[in-house]
């Protein structure tokens, strides 16, 4: 199987004559469907029944205004060969899914209403759902006979994953057939109860029309065609309505969306919810047997004009905060569940639904990224909140733990000095008041910008924590939305290590190498001044023919000896008890001990690039459970990584990392197996641009699917899964001698720290005779002279400790990040285009220039400073932010070393 991008090159080459569907200038608003990473709270894949009830109890409770914890799903679309020759990539998008923060995820929709998966299908993709976290909710073609739906839910009910609780039946059945409501009438008749009697703990959802057509809903719901009562076998027929909406057709302004569109919406809502109450009273329905809602199927539009992300259509920045409305619209009225079409169509501009973007890459999209502040941030119940400006909307929850407020500034041109106010008789003299009805005295007073979105936490006495924003800019940049924490009150000290406290801390193992080719004395010499923090004793070679116990012994004296720790790699072609004997001879038998060790190198290349990596994630799992057993048989505090795959293949990950390969829980003895995740990555192209983005992709759905083990498991603390690059470069000599690989080493060590990485072990200390081609992977030259990659090491070793501070330009070309410690701020500034004079800012304030840099340092200081084309810097600042030390390092030259008095 292929990477991600070859699989897209691939399928750009089978795509090359487009499916294309017929027009349909008369088609109702709905869309074309049969043309159609730190609080990451995943659920765990085996839901307890008694979760479930305690949803469908507070969810129906309407007065209560509880979140359902389903409220924030998705739809199931679009996988390869759903639709044709359409191209679908939904198998390559599961962690960044995940990471959303959806709670639900729905396989409907006309595409399946018309090809409805086999079996074996279907359980793989309940399987991949429940693998993320997330719930199915499974509709049933309304075609289906009695016998078949009762088929269906039997021989879903014994799956791995766990049987199917939530099912709708059918998918707008009036679009054509406006007059059919009868028709629909019978089939749920003949429907839901073969639902029913083969599971009555199941829940029913109908009737998924593709608006709310309210004579229809009305028959259905209590009236003249009601199936809100019990059935022949005293089940209740169905548990609640759904229905879709897709407010825009072809011809639409952004007033329509910023004014009109969500409360259509919200009034279709309310409609149906009092016509379900209406019900509920006609039957006696209550507590957790109450009718329950949803908005199964929602978007800007049906017919998207562009994808403009300074547009007003379903992939723009408004589309985003639109979603958001949704979403408050579902807390608002006790919905549950949200589930916006869909995940990924970007095959063709009209159908682009998708919250993930455009391959190879898929950004997340506004859309994304506001259901994921809401879905990690808003819970419990949902609070009453209002502004005095129609194109500024606020949403409001509580919980146990504060206030959440996020304020949606939908305005074109007009930014906003703003307070949030909460509490009796507050008044404020500011242009924007955001009023919010949770009876604590809290307040905070901002700036809006124009088209930005800030969320609000606070804690529960109404201090403000953190503010989250998200803005235009940061979604044509495709960055996420930036986090500050608010500092108390107090000295300088105390509000920047407020600002980094929810910031990871940085590993003391962050900057490593891999020892390789016998390096000679020379070589361990020149390598002493890169600040290196560990050292790995692995590879291909070594794992075809482990090296004695001697060699190792020498390389482990070497390692310890210029300040480092040794990792030592395991056979993976070796028996378990030759690995446990290695560990003895180290921690047992001569007191060297040797702490940090890894399974295995590259299984996928060393085993001859199989096609199943699925398949090889069970070989991989099988050594690796055996080998690590009996290695902590001889001692059980060591630290152990796999498999140090040659890239991060998300099928393979995904089965090792809490799927059916899981090498993430404990073994027989109650020992976690492994301690940390591995992988390679060697690249080519655009180094310092290219190159980066391509690690931080795999970074990030690293920490992603290290999160989901971790919560699968309930691993925290000390036990939490750690995750690793064991090694890294440029992919040719040409290339690593380069300094744009320096550049790109500088950027892969910020986002393994950002992201709460262990390591990040380049290959190698030196090889080739440092020629400069072919397998010189070398950080020294021939003459034992550092290369840029070796400065970049040196710089970020020798000054980032303590806690990751994110850092932010305006200017695409120049990236910053920053570490805070207890007696400094150090920042990097990486430029990668033309020389720039930047207004840099230790806090989030705004700065008026033209190259901003904003540290999250929570330090009220800027420094002007000028850098060089295609040169990087550091800066340290103490604790109250004066400069002491600056490092410039030009491409034409060495790193320079200036020191200040404070």
């Amino acid at each position: 199987m292929k990477t991600a991008r070859e699989l897209w090159n691939d399928q750009c080459r089978a795509n090359s004559s487009p499916f294309h569907r017929p027009s349909q200038l008369d088609r109702a608003p709905v869309p074309q469907e049969t043309s159609t990473a730190r609080n990451r709270a995943f659920r765990s894949v085996g839901m307890r029944a008694a979760v479930l009830l305690a949803l469908l109890t507070g969810v129906a409770n309407l007065s209560a205004q509880e979140i359902s914890p389903f409220l924030f799903g998705q739809n199931h679309w679009m996988a390869q060969s759903d639709e044709g020759q359409r191209p679908g990539y939904l198998h390559l998008l599961w962690p960044e899914v995940g990471d959303s923060g959806v709670r639900l995820v729905r396989i409907g929709g006309a595409g399946y209403e018309s090809r409805f998966p086999d079996r074996p299908r279907l359980a793989t993709m309940i399987a991949t759902i429940r693998g993320i976290g997330a719930e199915p909710l499974l509709q049933v073609p309304r075609r289906f006979s009695a016998e078949q739906a009762s088929e269906l839910v039997r021989d879903l009910s014994s799956l791995p994953s766990g049987k199917v609780r939530f099912w709708s039946i059918g998918n707008e059945p009036l679009l054509h057939d406006r007059d059919g409501i009868e028709k629909v009438y019978e089939y749920i008749l003949r429907i839901a109860p073969a639902l029913k009697a083969a599971d009555p703990a199941l829940k029913v959802f109908v009737f998924d029309e593709c608006e709310m057509r309210t004579a229809a809903y009305e028959a259905l719901c209590g009236g003249k065609l009601d199936v809100t009562g019990k059935d022949a076998n005293g089940n209740w027929m169905v548990d609640g309505f759904t229905f879709h909406r897709y407010p825009n057709g072809r011809d639409f302004t952004r007033e329509d969306v910023v004014l009109r569109s969500a409360e259509g919406i919200r009034q279709s809502a309310r409609a149906l919810v009092a016509m379900m109450e209406k019900a509920d009273r006609k039957h006696g329905r209550t507590g957790d047997t109450r009718l329950l809602w949803g908005l199964t199927e929602v978007n800007v539009t049906y017919a998207n004009p562009d994808r403009k992300i300074d547009g007003i259509g379903n992939a723009s920045f408004l589309g985003g905060q639109f979603m958001a409305e949704m979403f408050g619209i579902g807390m608002e009225l006790g919905a549950f569940t949200v589930a916006p079409w869909c995940i990924n169509e970007t095959d063709r501009v009209a159908t682009d639904f998708g919250y993930l973007g455009l391959p190879p890459e898929f950004h997340p999209r506004s859309s994304y990224y506001h259901m994921q502040l809401m879905a990690r941030h808003m819970t419990g119940q949902f609070v009453r909140s209002s502004t005095n400006d129609r194109e500024v909307k606020s949403i409001a929850t509580r919980s146990s733990q504060g206030l959440a407020v996020m304020v949606l500034n939908q305005a074109l041109d007009r930014d906003f000095e703003y307070e949030i106010l909460s509490g009796p008789k507050a008044t404020s003299s500011k242009s924007l008041v955001v009023t919010v009805d949770a009876g604590l005295p809290a307040r905070y007073a901002g700036r809006l910008p124009r088209q930005t979105t800030v969320l609000l936490l606070f804690d529960a006495e109404g201090r403000p924590l953190v503010r989250h924003t998200y803005g235009l800019g940061d979604n044509q940049e495709n960055r996420p939305p930036h986090e500050q924490v608010i500092p108390p009150a107090g000295d300088a000290a105390a509000q920047t290590s407020a600002a980094s406290a929810a910031r990871p801390d940085i590993s003391p193992l962050l900057v490593g190498v891999n020892v390789w080719m016998n390096p000679s004395d020379r070589v361990w010499n020149a390598s002493r001044g890169a600040g290196l923090k560990i050292i790995r004793i692995g590879g291909g070679a070594y794992d075809r023919r482990m090296p004695s116990n001697g060699q190792l012994t020498e390389w482990v004296n070497r390692i310890k000896a210029i300040g480092a720790v040794p990792m030592i790699q395991v056979s993976q072609f070796q028996s378990a008890d030759q690995a446990a004997d290695v560990v003895r001879h180290f921690n047992v038998t001569t007191g060297n001990r040797v702490r940090y060790w890894n399974i295995g190198n590259e299984p996928w290349l060393e085993r001859g690039r199989p096609g199943d990596r699925v398949a090889l994630a069970q070989t991989v799992a099988d050594y690796v459970k055996a080998i690590a057993a009996a290695m902590r048989d001889v001692d059980p505090t060591i630290r152990i990584f796999a498999p140090d795959e040659c890239d991060y293949f998300e099928d393979m990950y995904n089965e090792l990392l809490g799927g059916s390969a899981d090498i993430t829980g404990k073994d027989e003895k109650g020992r976690y197996y492994i301690d940390g995740v591995s992988w390679h990555r060697y690249v080519g192209g655009d180094l310092a641009t290219e190159g980066a983005q391509d690690f931080l992709r795999r970074v990030q759905k690293t920490r992603a699917r290290v999160d989901f083990a971790n919560q699968l498991h309930g691993r925290t603390g000390a036990d939490a899964l750690q995750w690793g690059i064991g090694e890294f470069n440029a992919s040719g000599g040409e290339r690593v001698v380069t300094y744009a690989n320096g550049q790109m080493f500088g950027q892969i060590y910020g986002y393994v720290m950002e992201y709460g990485g262990t390591y990040a072990i380049t290959w190698s200390m030196f090889e080739n005779g440092g020629r400069g081609r072919g397998t010189d992977f070398s950080f020294v030259n021939a003459d034992m002279t550092p290369r840029p990659s070796y400065y970049h090491m040196q710089m970020i070793s020798q000054n980032f400790s303590g806690r990751y501070a994110d850092g932010r330009c305006n200017v695409p070309t120049l990236r910053a990040y920053s570490a805070v410690d207890t007696d400094k701020i150090a920042v990097m500034l990486i430029n990668v285009g033309d020389s720039q004079t930047s207004n840099v800012r230790l806090n989030n304030d705004p700065v008026d220039d033209s190259c901003q840099v904003n540290i999250d340092a929570g330090v009220a200081i800027t420094l002007v400073q000028r850098i060089g084309a295609h040169t990087s810097m550091v800066l340290v600042f103490d604790r109250q932010g004066q400069l002491t030390k600056r490092i410039t390092y030009a491409e034409d030259g060495t790193p320079k070393e200036e020191l200040f008095n404070p």
